[in-house]
């Protein structure tokens, strides 16, 4: 490959972490993804406060315990179904990518609030040691998919109100999703090779 080629495109990279690309690609995946992070913690944990002579919720356990079965080939087939499903549902305009950002950030927070109400500060170092290993990656790679979808969005509109149809647009789209690619392998390493080793080590098994 023409290495002027090679640089050109690692140029394009580089531009598309400058904070003016950044706030316009992730504002509102960011958004949606902390308010429904906040609501899935409330959710568990208000609840205890609200019904102090109710049941705990339980937390699962598959995740309480936390299975190491998974293989790395099965968690990056589902981080790449998870990249272009955030990108491909930008055809609604902005609810399929900000639906699904909304969801992850429901799901994680949910478990957080789970995981708390049920041993408190245990729960939240359980929490952490499941989560914080892979998620520093893995969260910025459902941003940068979600922003794609955003573009998507955008782009789809303009051609729908405007009759215009920018290319560079989906150009940039493909720079978040080749960069979220990369951040879901990172990920998806850490995860089997870093997350599930802690756990085996902090975290009875399944069944154990």
């Amino acid at each position: 490959m023409d290495n002027k080629l090679i640089k050109n495109f690692l140029q394009d990279i580089k531009n598309v972490f400058t904070m003016v690309r950044l706030k316009e690609y992730l504002k509102l995946p960011v958004y949606a993804y902390v308010i429904c992070f906040v609501i899935g913690f409330i959710i568990p944990v208000f609840s205890g406060m609200l019904y102090p002579g109710a049941d705990k919720v339980e937390v699962p356990p598959e995740i309480a315990g936390y299975s190491t079965d998974i293989g790395w080939s099965e968690i990056i087939t589902n981080n790449i179904t998870v990249l272009f499903t955030l990108f491909i549902t930008g055809i609604v305009l902005y609810i399929g990518p900000l639906f699904g950002i909304g969801f992850n950030g429901l799901v994680h927070g949910l478990l957080l609030g789970v995981f708390v109400q049920d041993s408190g500060i245990t729960g939240l170092v359980k929490y952490l040691l499941l989560m914080v290993p892979h998620g520093i990656i893995e969260v910025p790679a459902l941003l940068f998919s979600a922003g794609a979808g955003i573009i998507l969005s955008r782009t789809l509109l303009s051609f729908i109100m405007f009759k215009s149809f920018n290319a560079s647009k989906l150009y940039e789209a493909f720079l978040l999703m080749f960069i979220g690619f990369w951040l879901f392998l990172i990920a998806s390493v850490i995860e089997t090779q870093i997350t599930f080793r802690i756990m085996d080590m902090f975290i009875p098994p399944v069944g154990g």
